[in-house]
Formats: structure tokens, C-alpha cells, sequence
């Protein structure tokens, strides 16, 4: 994420306090997420095994790595195949999500208007 998807990075920026449904949805971004959809379902039918994540039934670090783009895709709530979509709802409720939500919630941080409001 840090160095790929910089039309997402850009229209669809990471905010696990807002929701921003139907907003930040340029070309690039749409595109962008039509490849990172792709990537999912292709990893997921080669390596997956039925399971949820990429690599089949518990979380690894490639499912950390798209962390990011699933909180993204949650705040944003972009269309998605069913399948990426799944795939969003098992990264997102997996229990080390859930935490890294939990304690982001009880940041007391000053609302940073820049990424508080879209345009």
C-alpha cells in the first residue's frame, strides 16, 4: 500500500471514524480497486483453499498488508464483487482488526479537518 494504488491513496484516504459511502470514487480509484478486487479473487482461487483469507483459513501477514485497503474500502464503501467483499468482512472482523480498531477509537486526537471532511 505504501507505494502501489496511489489513485486510492489519493481519492479514498484511511479514516476508521468516518463513513464516507459513495464519495472519493475517481477513475484512478475505481481502477485501482478493480485491480486490487482482482488480486484478492486470483491469490484467493490459487492459493486460498475455500478459506477467507488469501492464503485459505487463518489471517497472515499478505491479509495485514491489505489491512489498509480493506479500512479504506469499509469508510468508503466502494461497489465490490461478492467475493472482495467477503473477503473485506473477514480481514475486517478478524479479532487483531477488531483490536487495532478498538484502541484507534479511544484516540483522543483533535478532528484533522483535511481528512475529516471530502471534497
Amino acid at each position: 500500500m505504501h507505494a502501489g494504488f496511489m489513485e486510492l491513496r489519493r481519492a479514498m484516504w484511511m479514516n476508521t471514524r468516518r463513513n464516507f459511502a459513495g464519495l472519493g470514487r475517481t477513475p484512478g480509484a475505481l481502477a485501482d480497486i478493480a485491480r486490487i478486487a482482482e488480486l484478492w479473487r486470483t491469490t484467493r482461487q490459487a492459493f486460498g483453499g475455500g478459506g477467507p483469507f488469501l492464503f485459505g483459513v487463518r489471517m497472515t501477514a499478505a491479509d495485514a498488508m491489505y489491512a489498509p485497503v480493506v479500512a479504506r474500502f469499509v469508510t468508503w464503501q466502494p461497489e465490490l464483487p461478492a467475493d472482495a467483499k467477503a473477503y473485506v468482512d473477514a480481514v475486517w472482523e478478524h479479532p487483531h482488526l477488531r483490536e487495532w480498531r478498538s484502541g484507534a477509537d479511544r484516540e483522543s486526537w483533535p478532528p484533522m479537518l483535511r481528512y475529516e471532511t471530502p471534497q
